[in-house]
């Protein structure tokens, strides 16, 4: 069944277009990745599709639906990139208040309010006051209050913005537990591994178009070729045979394109004197093929 589709979307601002004849599917269960760089229309077919932003062109329907209203809308929780909350009140406050919106009673809103903070670690946060709050507490207070009427349908945008590790560890833990009880979730971030970490399926956009679509295990097969990870202190640069060389940390991802083997790779890194404490062969990366479609289509252009 699907839940969220979308026909060939496009939204122009004044000369540019934001969304270029994007389309997609979410099917019920989908963990739903939508990535891409900052700036590259998530965010503005996000609203699109949440119905908060107008487009020029194409079709959506959800829940089998292309003319909706608010009680199809009412079974989204949804978490914008720009988050707002009343200050004066506590979190338990803008909980309820939230939870209000799509119809739920107080004394249920609180109960299943409550119950999320305490899954997260923020149980000690529920009955202080917003303003006093960091912003990524309040980032977490927003997340509860977008699951607590208990939607058929997640769309959050950025949710690990402004987290520390551990919050975004309790987060995915919070978010993969709701995956597995049967919830559909759209995951809009610029984060790759974690996408690649979480998701099922992805869409990966940049300039407003589609660049990659579909299972994720699919689109590795469809791009497959080997890379080397490389744990070294060493500089690594100008290898024959690698179609780019990314740095993460300690590590290196090497891709490897058809003229060469992991075997001839090594053999040159050997060769020049580079310390190497690891070495591993893996499939490329989602990172790597982003980066190696966005290099391309700049080529083009």
């Amino acid at each position: 069944m699907k839940i969220l589709e979308a026909h060939e979307i496009t939204k122009c601002f004044e000369d540019k277009k934001a969304v270029d004849t994007v389309s997609l599917s979410v099917n019920k269960g989908d963990f739903f990745g939508l990535l891409g760089p900052n700036g590259a229309g998530k965010t503005t077919l996000v609203r699109i599709l949440m119905s908060l932003r107008n487009y020029d062109s194409g079709k959506i329907w959800l829940f089998g639906k292309e003319k909706f209203g608010e009680e199809l809308l009412e079974k989204i929780g949804y978490l914008p990139e720009e988050k707002g909350l009343y200050e004066e009140n506590t979190g338990i406050e803008n909980i309820c208040y939230i939870a209000s919106l799509k119809g739920i009673k107080k004394e249920q809103a609180e109960t299943e309010g409550r119950k999320l903070l305490e899954k997260i670690k923020m149980e000690e946060y529920a009955d202080k006051k917003v303003k006093k709050m960091s912003k990524g507490t309040r980032q977490k207070i927003q997340l509860v209050a977008t699951l607590v009427h208990d939607p058929q349908l997640l769309v959050l945008d950025e949710p690990f913005s402004g987290l520390d590790p551990y919050s975004v560890k309790l987060i995915k833990r919070l978010l993969l537990e709701l995956h597995s009880k049967g919830k559909t979730i759209v995951l809009s971030t610029h984060l790759i591994n974690t996408v690649e970490e979480m998701c099922t399926r992805i869409l990966m956009v940049n300039n407003g178009r589609r660049m990659l679509y579909g299972d994720i295990d699919d689109v590795k097969e469809r791009y497959a070729q080997n890379s080397i990870v490389v744990e070294t202190s060493s500089e690594i640069k100008d290898l024959e045979g690698a179609d780019h060389i990314e740095r993460y940390g300690s590590n290196v991802e090497i891709a490897i394109n058809v003229t060469k083997t992991p075997e001839d790779i090594l053999e040159e890194l050997l060769k020049r004197k580079i310390k190497i404490s690891k070495y591993e062969v893996k499939e490329l990366s989602l990172n790597s093929i982003f980066i190696k479609l966005v290099e391309a289509e700049q080529w083009i252009k």
